[in-house]
């Protein structure tokens, strides 16, 4: 067999420690990708309105074409680094993969008018949502139970807020509560930025707790980096 000695502690220690070098830096780079793609999205809003404003239809069409290609690229290059988080756990090549097929298609559809259903693209973000939050629970397991523990109310609260959307979008066809179901669900959008804002928190402290382990450990750096930890982190 290509395994006939079970690994000792210190090997999955080492394989633990070669993971969390690894990852720290890749959840960091989707942290400030997802800042950069907040911001910049931020500032053509506000030259959108400018643009509006003045009546410059031809600026506010290249302007939207524009916004789109960029979300688009900071999508893509987001999506293909959780792809190769996959490496470690599934959970993160399935969301990885969510996550570029909801940004290539939100993208053409906003620059080639190829239609794309807000389902298609709603259940897209919610596979990811779930699969990255489980895998990155499984990564933080013997690291930080506090930032795993976070993921799960982060998962928590997209539950809860899923379950309220969806029973007040079937009460908003009922006369005489439906405009009472419609002001709830518009309040939604507000607690769905506030998940957002924690997710990006936990994003942060995700990355900050596997580079502090990965910086505590004494077990030395493999040459080859992660080597057998597909292997060992089952362990």
């Amino acid at each position: 067999m290509l395994f006939d000695k079970s690994p000792n502690q210190e090997d999955v220690n080492k394989a633990m420690v070669d993971r969390a070098r690894d990852m720290s830096p890749k959840i960091n780079f989707l942290f400030f990708v997802r800042i950069a793609s907040i911001v910049g999205n931020l500032f053509l809003v506000f030259v959108l309105i400018s643009a509006t404003m003045s009546g410059d239809k031809g600026s506010v069409q290249a302007l939207s074409v524009f916004s789109s290609l960029i979300s688009g690229v900071f999508g893509i290059a987001y999506g293909i680094v959780v792809i190769k988080l996959g490496e470690y756990y599934e959970e993160f090549k399935t969301a990885g993969i969510c996550y570029l097929v909801y940004a290539i298609v939100s993208a053409l559809s906003a620059t080639v008018g190829i239609a794309a259903t807000n389902i298609v693209t709603a259940v897209l973000l919610l596979v990811y949502i779930f699969k990255f939050a489980e895998a990155v629970k499984m990564s933080l397991y013997g690291i930080d139970e506090s930032v795993s523990n976070g993921w799960n109310i982060l998962l928590l609260f997209y539950k809860i807020l899923l379950a309220v959307l969806a029973f007040c979008i079937l009460l908003a066809f009922v006369p005489g509560i439906n405009i009472l179901a419609l002001l709830v669900i518009y309040l939604c959008v507000p607690v769905a930025v506030g998940i957002s804002i924690y997710e990006l928190v936990l994003l942060k402290m995700t990355a900050n707790s596997l580079g502090r382990f990965a910086s505590s450990s004494n077990v030395p750096r493999t040459a080859s980096g992660t080597g057998n930890d597909s292997y060992l982190d089952k362990f």
